[in-house]
Protein backbone atom coordinates (compact mmCIF):
# COMPACT_ATOMS: atom_id res chain seq x y z
CA UNK A 1 0.00 0.00 0.00
CA UNK A 2 1.40 3.38 -0.89
CA UNK A 3 2.83 5.57 -3.61
CA UNK A 4 6.32 4.98 -4.96
CA UNK A 5 8.91 7.16 -6.66
CA UNK A 6 12.17 6.81 -8.58
CA UNK A 7 14.96 9.28 -7.77
CA UNK A 8 18.00 10.56 -9.63
CA UNK A 9 20.39 12.93 -7.84
CA UNK A 10 23.79 14.44 -8.56
CA UNK A 11 26.03 16.34 -6.13
CA UNK A 12 29.74 17.03 -5.83
CA UNK A 13 31.85 14.37 -4.15
CA UNK A 14 32.73 16.83 -1.37
CA UNK A 15 29.06 17.49 -0.60
CA UNK A 16 28.32 13.77 -0.77
CA UNK A 17 30.97 12.89 1.83
CA UNK A 18 29.72 15.65 4.13
CA UNK A 19 26.19 14.36 3.66
CA UNK A 20 27.26 10.85 4.69
CA UNK A 21 28.88 12.24 7.84
CA UNK A 22 25.71 14.09 8.76
CA UNK A 23 23.59 11.04 8.15
CA UNK A 24 25.84 8.87 10.32
CA UNK A 25 25.08 11.25 13.21
CA UNK A 26 21.38 10.74 12.45
CA UNK A 27 21.49 6.94 12.76
CA UNK A 28 22.01 6.54 8.98
CA UNK A 29 18.35 7.36 8.40
CA UNK A 30 18.95 8.06 4.71
CA UNK A 31 21.38 5.22 4.05
CA UNK A 32 18.82 3.43 1.87
CA UNK A 33 19.09 6.38 -0.54
CA UNK A 34 22.70 7.49 -0.08
CA UNK A 35 24.70 4.34 0.60
CA UNK A 36 26.26 2.29 -2.23
CA UNK A 37 25.09 -0.78 -0.31
CA UNK A 38 21.45 0.12 -0.94
CA UNK A 39 21.35 2.43 -3.96
CA UNK A 40 23.26 2.85 -7.20
CA UNK A 41 26.03 5.37 -6.45
CA UNK A 42 28.48 6.23 -9.20
CA UNK A 43 31.33 8.71 -9.25
CA UNK A 44 32.44 10.63 -12.33
CA UNK A 45 34.82 13.49 -13.05
CA UNK A 46 34.29 16.21 -15.65
CA UNK A 47 36.40 19.33 -16.20
CA UNK A 48 38.15 18.71 -12.91
CA UNK A 49 34.88 18.53 -10.92
CA UNK A 50 34.38 15.30 -8.96
CA UNK A 51 30.71 14.36 -8.93
CA UNK A 52 28.46 11.65 -7.50
CA UNK A 53 25.34 10.37 -9.25
CA UNK A 54 22.75 8.53 -7.13
CA UNK A 55 19.94 6.34 -8.43
CA UNK A 56 17.25 4.79 -6.24
CA UNK A 57 13.99 3.28 -7.44
CA UNK A 58 10.61 2.27 -6.03
CA UNK A 59 10.63 3.89 -2.60
CA UNK A 60 8.26 6.19 -0.75
CA UNK A 61 9.32 9.81 -1.10
CA UNK A 62 6.71 11.24 1.28
CA UNK A 63 7.80 14.68 2.42
CA UNK A 64 6.11 14.18 5.79
CA UNK A 65 8.47 11.25 6.56
CA UNK A 66 11.36 12.07 8.90
CA UNK A 67 14.00 10.47 6.69
CA UNK A 68 12.86 12.41 3.64
CA UNK A 69 12.85 15.64 5.64
CA UNK A 70 16.42 14.87 6.66
CA UNK A 71 17.45 14.30 3.04
CA UNK A 72 15.85 17.58 2.00
CA UNK A 73 17.77 19.30 4.81
CA UNK A 74 21.05 17.76 3.66
CA UNK A 75 20.38 18.93 0.11
CA UNK A 76 19.59 22.48 1.24
CA UNK A 77 22.95 22.59 3.05
CA UNK A 78 25.11 21.51 0.11
CA UNK A 79 27.85 24.00 -0.75
CA UNK A 80 27.74 23.44 -4.49
CA UNK A 81 24.05 22.72 -5.03
CA UNK A 82 22.54 19.66 -6.66
CA UNK A 83 20.40 18.35 -9.51
CA UNK A 84 17.31 16.42 -8.41
CA UNK A 85 14.84 14.45 -10.51
CA UNK A 86 11.96 12.44 -9.04
CA UNK A 87 9.18 10.69 -10.93
CA UNK A 88 6.22 9.10 -9.14
CA UNK A 89 3.76 6.37 -10.06
CA UNK A 90 1.45 8.97 -11.58
CA UNK A 91 2.55 9.81 -15.12
CA UNK A 92 2.21 13.55 -14.40
CA UNK A 93 4.15 13.45 -11.13
CA UNK A 94 7.54 14.82 -12.15
CA UNK A 95 9.73 16.93 -9.88
CA UNK A 96 12.92 18.54 -11.18
CA UNK A 97 15.23 20.88 -9.26
CA UNK A 98 18.56 22.33 -10.30
CA UNK A 99 20.57 24.45 -7.84
CA UNK A 100 23.98 23.29 -9.14
CA UNK A 101 26.90 25.71 -9.15
CA UNK A 102 28.71 23.51 -11.68
CA UNK A 103 27.19 22.55 -15.02
CA UNK A 104 29.04 19.24 -14.71
CA UNK A 105 26.37 18.09 -12.27
CA UNK A 106 23.82 18.31 -15.10
CA UNK A 107 25.58 15.71 -17.28
CA UNK A 108 23.46 12.69 -16.16
CA UNK A 109 20.27 14.67 -16.82
CA UNK A 110 20.62 15.50 -20.50
CA UNK A 111 17.49 13.43 -21.20
CA UNK A 112 15.37 16.11 -19.55
CA UNK A 113 16.13 18.47 -22.43
CA UNK A 114 14.10 16.20 -24.70
CA UNK A 115 10.92 16.74 -22.70
CA UNK A 116 8.76 19.18 -24.58
CA UNK A 117 7.63 21.76 -22.00
CA UNK A 118 4.55 22.89 -23.82
CA UNK A 119 3.25 19.35 -24.31
CA UNK A 120 3.77 18.60 -20.62
CA UNK A 121 1.85 21.72 -19.61
CA UNK A 122 -1.01 20.78 -21.91
CA UNK A 123 -1.20 17.31 -20.40
CA UNK A 124 -1.19 18.67 -16.86
CA UNK A 125 -3.90 21.16 -17.79
CA UNK A 126 -6.02 18.34 -19.16
CA UNK A 127 -5.44 16.23 -16.05
CA UNK A 128 -6.43 19.03 -13.67
CA UNK A 129 -9.47 20.20 -15.62
CA UNK A 130 -12.02 21.45 -13.14
CA UNK A 131 -15.14 20.92 -15.19
CA UNK A 132 -15.22 17.13 -14.87
CA UNK A 133 -18.07 15.53 -12.96
CA UNK A 134 -17.93 12.18 -11.20
CA UNK A 135 -20.68 9.96 -9.90
CA UNK A 136 -18.64 8.80 -6.90
CA UNK A 137 -16.70 11.32 -4.83
CA UNK A 138 -16.39 9.48 -1.50
CA UNK A 139 -15.33 6.01 -0.45
CA UNK A 140 -14.23 3.95 2.53
CA UNK A 141 -10.92 2.12 2.13
CA UNK A 142 -10.55 -0.73 4.61
CA UNK A 143 -7.34 -2.63 5.39
CA UNK A 144 -6.91 -5.68 7.61
CA UNK A 145 -3.49 -6.84 6.43
CA UNK A 146 -0.84 -6.41 9.13
CA UNK A 147 1.86 -5.23 6.71
CA UNK A 148 -0.40 -2.58 5.17
CA UNK A 149 -1.48 -1.24 8.56
CA UNK A 150 2.06 -1.05 9.97
CA UNK A 151 3.24 0.60 6.75
CA UNK A 152 0.55 3.25 7.04
CA UNK A 153 1.85 4.20 10.51
CA UNK A 154 5.46 4.11 9.32
CA UNK A 155 6.12 7.75 10.19
CA UNK A 156 4.70 7.41 13.71
CA UNK A 157 7.43 5.18 15.08
CA UNK A 158 6.23 5.01 18.69
CA UNK A 159 2.69 4.12 17.70
CA UNK A 160 3.96 1.59 15.17
CA UNK A 161 6.03 -0.16 17.84
CA UNK A 162 3.01 -0.20 20.13
CA UNK A 163 0.95 -1.85 17.39
CA UNK A 164 3.66 -4.46 16.85
CA UNK A 165 3.54 -5.36 20.54
CA UNK A 166 -0.22 -5.73 20.40
CA UNK A 167 0.03 -7.85 17.26
CA UNK A 168 2.45 -10.09 19.18
CA UNK A 169 -0.30 -10.50 21.78
CA UNK A 170 -2.67 -11.68 19.03
CA UNK A 171 -4.67 -8.44 18.91
CA UNK A 172 -6.21 -7.93 15.46
CA UNK A 173 -6.60 -4.55 13.75
CA UNK A 174 -8.66 -2.99 10.97
CA UNK A 175 -7.85 0.39 9.39
CA UNK A 176 -10.48 2.49 7.63
CA UNK A 177 -9.67 5.60 5.61
CA UNK A 178 -12.75 7.60 4.64
CA UNK A 179 -12.20 9.86 1.63
CA UNK A 180 -14.69 12.57 0.70
CA UNK A 181 -13.47 14.95 -1.99
CA UNK A 182 -15.80 17.68 -0.72
CA UNK A 183 -13.86 17.81 2.58
CA UNK A 184 -10.36 19.16 3.13
CA UNK A 185 -9.55 16.31 5.49
CA UNK A 186 -9.92 12.53 5.45
CA UNK A 187 -11.03 10.51 8.43
CA UNK A 188 -8.79 7.68 9.63
CA UNK A 189 -10.18 5.12 12.09
CA UNK A 190 -8.27 2.23 13.61
CA UNK A 191 -10.26 -0.66 15.09
CA UNK A 192 -8.99 -3.48 17.30
CA UNK A 193 -10.30 -6.88 18.34
CA UNK A 194 -9.19 -9.46 20.90
CA UNK A 195 -9.04 -13.05 19.62
CA UNK A 196 -12.03 -14.07 21.73
CA UNK A 197 -14.17 -11.13 20.57
CA UNK A 198 -16.50 -11.27 17.59
CA UNK A 199 -16.53 -7.57 16.67
CA UNK A 200 -13.98 -4.83 16.21
CA UNK A 201 -14.11 -1.79 18.50
CA UNK A 202 -12.81 1.68 17.71
CA UNK A 203 -9.31 2.29 19.06
CA UNK A 204 -8.10 5.53 17.43
CA UNK A 205 -9.72 8.21 15.29
CA UNK A 206 -8.12 11.25 13.68
CA UNK A 207 -8.21 13.44 10.60
CA UNK A 208 -5.43 14.03 8.08
CA UNK A 209 -4.98 16.26 5.07
CA UNK A 210 -7.04 14.98 2.12
CA UNK A 211 -4.14 15.02 -0.36
CA UNK A 212 -1.90 13.13 2.10
CA UNK A 213 -4.60 10.48 2.52
CA UNK A 214 -4.99 10.10 -1.24
CA UNK A 215 -1.20 9.85 -1.62
CA UNK A 216 -1.08 7.09 1.01
CA UNK A 217 -3.52 5.10 -1.14
CA UNK A 218 -1.19 5.32 -4.13
CA UNK A 219 -2.63 8.27 -6.09
CA UNK A 220 -0.62 11.40 -6.82
CA UNK A 221 -3.65 13.71 -7.02
CA UNK A 222 -7.43 13.90 -6.57
CA UNK A 223 -8.15 13.63 -10.28
CA UNK A 224 -6.44 10.26 -10.63
CA UNK A 225 -8.14 9.04 -7.47
CA UNK A 226 -11.59 10.01 -8.75
CA UNK A 227 -10.92 8.41 -12.11
CA UNK A 228 -9.89 5.18 -10.42
CA UNK A 229 -12.81 4.75 -8.01
CA UNK A 230 -15.34 5.64 -10.71
CA UNK A 231 -13.73 3.31 -13.24
CA UNK A 232 -13.84 0.45 -10.71
CA UNK A 233 -17.49 1.18 -10.02
CA UNK A 234 -18.29 1.12 -13.73
CA UNK A 235 -16.47 -2.21 -14.14
CA UNK A 236 -18.40 -3.73 -11.23
CA UNK A 237 -21.72 -2.59 -12.69
CA UNK A 238 -20.78 -4.03 -16.07
CA UNK A 239 -19.92 -7.39 -14.53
Amino acid sequence: MGYFSDLRLSITKRDYLIMLEKDEKNSNSCAYILSPDNATVKGYKANGVECIFIKQDSFKYYKEFEDIQLLEKYLSETKNGYVFFRIGDGWDDIEYRNTARFKELEIPFKFIDSIEKKARKDLLFELNAKNRRYKITSKDHVFTNKIDILEYFRNNKKFKEKLKEEYDNNIQFKLKIHIDISNKEAEVILYSRNPEEEYYVEKERNSINLDSAILSLGYSNQELYLKSINQKEDEEEFE
